[in-house]
């Protein structure tokens, strides 16, 4: 059987003093930690309950008087920031589940990359760093003072026919092989 822990990570707070909050999972002692993208302040987070806690206007400026008010959690982002993290304890509960049904014998690590897996989007935007098309385009935003409009011009056209062209192969022009 398996534990499922959450930690804020207070030695990591950022500048505005949220810190992030990890994953701790444990097999028969074998541990793994998982970062997630979740960030609240340490006082909007219970230890012993391992989730967020709303804080009113008056509790937090007792506890921290220096600090902004707004930068607390509010009740709906308390409530979304604890429906994450029972969705993660869901996820984990659904991988070991499937491990199981396949009588595959599993380790946390094992686990903890099906994780990563499943908490990828299906769907990944293009890196415009790598994109030909954005680079054609970023280039002639950047030489506007600098080159003539008439050669801008020629830039631009060069530009939609790759574009014409991708759609025609259904393949980007990037600058990777």
């Amino acid at each position: 059987m398996s534990t499922i822990r959450f930690e804020q990570r207070t030695d990591k707070a950022d500048s505005k003093g949220k810190a992030p909050i990890r994953i701790i999972y444990q097999i028969k002692g074998q541990r793994k930690y998982l970062p997630t993208n979740l960030k609240c302040l340490s006082d909007n987070w219970d230890a012993k309950e391992q989730q967020a806690v709303f804080l009113d206007k008056k509790a937090a400026k007792k506890l921290q008087p220096q600090t902004d008010y707004e930068l607390f959690l509010t009740n709906a982002q308390v409530t979304e920031l604890n429906g994450k993290l029972t969705k993660y304890i869901n996820t984990i509960a659904d991988i070991e589940k499937r491990f199981s049904l396949d009588k595959v014998t599993y380790t946390p690590q094992m686990v903890m990359e099906a994780f990563k897996v499943a908490e990828k989007p299906e769907a990944q935007k293009d890196r415009p760093e790598n994109s030909f098309i954005a680079f054609i385009n970023q280039f002639v935003e950047d030489s506007k003072g600098t080159h003539k409009p008439g050669t801008l011009k020629v830039y631009k056209g060069l530009a939609a026919h790759l574009s014409d062209f991708q759609k025609l192969r259904g393949k980007k022009a990037t600058f990777e092989k």
